[in-house]
């Protein structure tokens, strides 16, 4: 990965933000490639107070084995690689509310996504955090479109900073189901 981040004063931004290139690939043992991801950032900054706004360009493998269903269409075995572009923004933690947004769209497979996700978090307390996300994808693909929505929220209660626990509730409209877990 090369990250640059020089330091600028240009009103209230403060630090420019360029990643000509960041990856990760994943191999199995016959070192055959199973999933990759690589990114270039060619814009981003950062504010005086730590929010931040990036744009990327991804590239993404996928070697699926063995066919999937996912909304009643068939993902076929294959090698893929598909192409998304995506724009990201997201509020410092030190706010009183913090979160972030993130817009994809691009590529999926052998069909098009367009992808939203915003996350926000309260620390109500020094104790008490509360947090909210949701995920909402566009997906086309030749055999049928469909959306999703997920839902998703937490409460965390820290005793210490040795001794936690939390509640995380979580929604799907493939399952429509609540899903919950307790630590």
């Amino acid at each position: 990965n090369l990250r640059v981040t020089p330091r600028v004063d240009w009103g209230f931004i403060r630090r420019l933000r360029f990643a000509p290139v960041e990856s990760q690939f994943d191999l199995n043992k016959n070192n055959e490639l199973l999933n990759a991801d690589i990114s270039i950032r060619p814009f981003g900054f950062s504010t005086l107070h730590g929010d931040r706004v990036d744009f990327y360009f991804n590239r993404s493998y996928d070697w699926v084995e063995s066919p999937y269903t996912i909304f009643n269409n068939i993902i076929d075995s294959g090698k893929y690689w598909f192409n998304f572009y995506s724009l990201s923004m997201s509020t410092t933690p030190g706010r009183t509310v913090y979160g972030g947004l993130q817009f994809n769209t691009g590529d999926f497979y052998n069909g098009k996504r367009n992808y939203f996700y915003t996350t926000a978090t309260w620390p109500v307390t020094i104790h008490l955090t509360l947090n909210a996300d949701y995920r909402y994808n566009k997906i086309r693909l030749p055999s049928g479109s469909f959306v999703t929505n997920e839902f998703g929220g937490s409460v965390r209660y820290d005793f210490s900073t040795m001794l936690y626990t939390s509640l995380f509730a979580q929604w799907n409209n493939e399952l429509n189901e609540l899903n919950l877990n307790y630590r």
